[in-house]
């Protein structure tokens, strides 16, 4: 029992119930009761599957690589049979069971970081990983993953493999030549891809490069969220005394916004504490990585890490208009249940990498 004890990383545990109670107190006031009745289910359920999952030993996956990828076209192809989505984006990305809705996506991430762990652990153990073709071929294989999930057109999710993705392998040491050249044809592609955006993705980043362009229509949503920001001032309005969350003027103010709600009502000290846990549970999961005593449990923490990293800055600088909006949740304060639940599971791992590091060296 002892040896339990010290092996639990209590610095993450205690991080994410702060940010959960953060997310529950909230919520109460942006969301209706039923919302937060699923919310606080999702926590519980949240809770209970990261404790479980750091007894797990992550290793035993280690050759499953091939199982973990083929999993995760699965969950990805069956949103294009049962699928739903939002009317206003054309997102097909969640798939619902009577009043229960679930985004296979979410759960994606977490198969998405263990199958790229998998994968550059074993190119690493063959000293393989700066072999052109086994690299081409690994990255075309990630490539397939992140274009169903651009098909489903949830462009943010997209982003958040391609993140993991870039942070995996710079870690691991892949080459400069790579680097260089996949700079070379994201420019090179990169204009390339207006084309390919939906209306509403074209209107989402004029707006962010002008602001005013279209207050009433697609910057609706981004001038508000900084009207209910600034507004807070230093102490905030008062929980449940905000005029745009109790007037219900802000749009997603539950999910992609709840970031404003906080803003609004807690002011600058309250999002401040906010991100000081986030950034206190970032640099415990990356510390985490940097002590894993095999490169699986390494790369694992630092996909998970670079995950729950790109879904904070992005959602925090959208809602200040210091980036697109892309619809990424808040980790564990947004509302959202498929969101919630793999947030949790991936810290999980966490917590199973730092018990193994701690077993071995101190058994």
């Amino acid at each position: 029992m002892k040896k339990y004890f010290f092996a639990t990383d209590f610095v993450v545990i205690a991080s994410v119930t702060f940010l959960m109670s953060i997310g529950a107190v909230t919520l109460f006031s942006a969301a209706d009761k039923g919302k937060v009745q699923v919310q606080l289910f999702a926590y519980c359920l949240g809770l209970i599957s990261m404790i479980v999952i750091s007894f797990w030993d992550y290793r035993s996956i280690e050759r499953s690589s091939n199982h973990i990828y083929f999993l995760s076209i699965f969950l990805l192809l069956i949103v294009f049979v049962f699928g739903i989505g939002k009317e206003e984006t054309g997102a097909i990305s969640w798939i619902r069971f009577g009043k229960i809705g679930v985004q296979p996506s979410e759960f994606v991430k977490i198969l998405f970081c263990l199958y790229i762990s998998c994968s550059i652990s074993s190119m690493l153990e063959k000293n393989t990983l700066n072999n052109p073709k086994e690299l081409f071929i690994f990255i075309l294989k990630c490539l397939m993953i992140i274009g169903l999930v651009v098909l489903q057109n949830d462009t943010g999710t997209a982003l958040v493999f391609v993140f993991m993705l870039s942070a995996c392998l710079f870690t691991s040491g892949i080459a400069p030549k790579f680097i260089i050249t996949a700079i070379a044809v994201t420019l090179v592609i990169l204009p390339l891809t207006w084309l390919l955006m939906s209306d509403y993705q074209r209107d989402r980043i004029e707006v962010f490069l002008n602001p005013e362009k279209d207050l009433l229509g697609s910057g609706y949503q981004v001038y508000l969220s900084k009207l209910a920001v600034s507004s807070g001032g230093i102490w905030g309005t008062g929980y449940r005394h905000g005029a745009l969350n109790s007037l219900s003027y802000l749009p997603e103010k539950d999910t992609d916004f709840i970031f404003s709600i906080l803003g609004e009502e807690f002011g600058f000290l309250g999002t401040s504490l906010t991100l000081i846990i986030f950034i206190i549970l970032i640099f415990r999961c990356f510390y985490i990585a940097r002590n894993a005593t095999d490169n699986l449990g390494r790369i694992i923490c630092t996909g998970v890490s670079s995950w729950l990293t790109f879904h904070v800055i992005e959602n925090v600088s959208m809602t200040i208009g210091l980036l697109p909006v892309t619809g990424i949740p808040l980790p564990f304060v947004s509302y959202g249940g498929s969101s919630v639940l793999a947030i949790s599971m991936a810290m999980g791992l966490i917590l199973s990498v730092r018990r193994k590091t701690y077993n071995i060296h101190f058994n």
